[in-house]
């Protein structure tokens, strides 16, 4: 969960404010003069002063994501403030309510010292879903509860770590003998498998949101990282550069629920630099992973 003042974009919207708001056909206008168009009209409940709003943000330059919410998998969250509103965003959605969907777009050419990706850029987009309302003590519940299910989680994995780490030694010793040589699957890119317990929900397509349960080992069985310790799987979105060629590779193999090994080489992992000072250059990696959710 964020609220949206942590959000990357959150300042620069702020910054926008007293920028002129590019009007149109079919818009309508905020109290604090902020144009926008509705395009859903929800029938649920309307946010009033100190309610929380939880919803979804895409910010578009042209064409082009630069931001979307549903890529985290996580709501994002606003609590409305009384009177006039120096951000668009928390001004529109102080007046829809649950269901409601809508467009903001807000003209920055006059803005000075624009960063370099939006030099020359008129005007950023943002498209808003209002996903739920709660007041002050059901969001204070709607945390505690998610901080319980986020602490009995942490606890399920940081339980199984030691039974990952002699499972993974085993899968070690066997890979350095020869003996997964019958059991290991190739593919084009270099990357080797071998596939422990076969999921049976959806495989994830490039772009899409995966947790990625896992625990890395050097091929000399040195563990440089896990997820176990920390208790929480890794959220990241396939195909997209954010983790290693490898595991963007690798993921997109398995159905949801598979346990699996993947045995990386060193072009697909950190290359000849390594990842200092736990992974050298030139190192072959082995991670086992549990592709625990497909979003």
């Amino acid at each position: 969960m964020r609220f949206l003042k942590t959000l990357a974009f959150a300042g620069f919207v702020l910054a926008l404010a007293s920028c002129d708001q590019k009007g149109g056909s079919g818009e309508a206008t905020t109290p604090s003069g902020f144009k926008y168009t509705l395009h859903t009209n929800g029938d649920g409940q309307k946010p009033n002063v100190g309610d929380y709003v939880l919803f979804h943000i895409r910010q578009m330059k042209g064409d082009e994501v630069m931001f979307d919410s549903r890529k985290s998998g996580d709501d994002q969250i606003v609590q409305i403030s009384e009177g006039k509103k120096d951000n668009p965003i928390e001004d529109v959605l102080a007046i829809l309510t649950e269901g409601d969907s809508a467009t903001v777009e807000v003209v920055i050419d006059t803005v000075p010292d624009l960063p370099p990706d939006l030099q020359g850029v008129k005007s950023l987009t943002f498209h808003i879903k209002i996903n739920e309302v709660k007041t002050e003590d059901e969001f204070k519940a709607y945390q505690d509860e998610k901080m319980a299910e986020m602490q009995a989680e942490a606890e399920k994995y940081k339980g199984r770590e030691e039974e990952i780490a002699a499972m993974v030694k085993e899968t070690v010793n066997k890979y350095n003998n020869g003996e997964l040589k019958d059991q290991l699957q190739d593919t084009q890119f270099g990357l080797k498998y071998i596939i422990h317990e076969e999921g049976t929900g959806p495989m994830p397509t490039p772009g899409q949101l995966v947790k990625v349960a896992y625990y890395g080992v050097l091929k000399d069985g040195t563990m440089f990282d896990n997820s176990f310790k920390r208790g929480e799987p890794l959220k990241f979105p396939v195909g997209e550069g954010r983790v290693i060629p490898g595991w963007d590779y690798g993921i997109p193999l398995f159905k949801e629920g598979t346990k699996a090994t993947l045995f990386i080489p060193s072009d697909l992992g950190y290359g000849k630099d390594g990842s200092p000072p736990n992974i050298p250059g030139d190192s072959e990696l082995i991670f086992y992973i549990e592709l625990v959710q497909v979003i």
